[in-house]
């Protein structure tokens, strides 16, 4: 994972991630959440990169990936509801920002993200290669 409980309490402090994360009311932020919105974070900013990089990007971070921590928590605090006394488009507004980070290290994830995957194959075109169909009339027929 890109980020830990304690980059997000450095970077909100503890009263911001336990009013997110103290689901069940004991005055303390509840782990599990937290881990899965990290590690979550993280998948996606994995979804970004493999367009450009290896993944996940080896620790430490260092040289343009040092900024992949402050990401990760703004994309986990996101989709934890994170700073609930903050506006939607507030919290809107952070995700985005990291999306547009995400964006600048992998300039060809953005055009993937975008709908724009003219510039993937060597054609110029893209291609989804299947399986082959799986189901058909014929092969249901007995099924009902």
């Amino acid at each position: 994972m890109y980020a830990t409980a304690q980059d997000i309490i450095d970077r909100y402090t503890l009263n911001e991630l336990i009013i997110a994360a103290d689901f069940n009311g004991d005055g303390a932020y509840d782990t599990v959440p937290v881990e899965k919105a990290l590690f979550d974070a993280s998948v996606e900013i994995d979804g970004w990169l493999l367009h450009c990089y290896d993944v996940p990007i080896a620790l430490p971070l260092t040289g343009k990936f040092t900024q992949l921590t402050a990401i990760c928590v703004d994309i986990a605090c996101y989709r934890l509801g994170f700073n609930v006394q903050k506006s939607t488009e507030k919290k809107d507004e952070f995700y985005k920002g990291a999306l547009a980070r995400l964006g600048m290290l992998c300039p060809k994830a953005k055009q993937i993200m975008n709908g724009k995957v003219e510039d993937l194959g060597a054609t110029g075109k893209a291609r989804i290669v299947g399986a082959g169909r799986v189901f058909s009339r014929n092969s249901l027929k007995d099924s009902f």
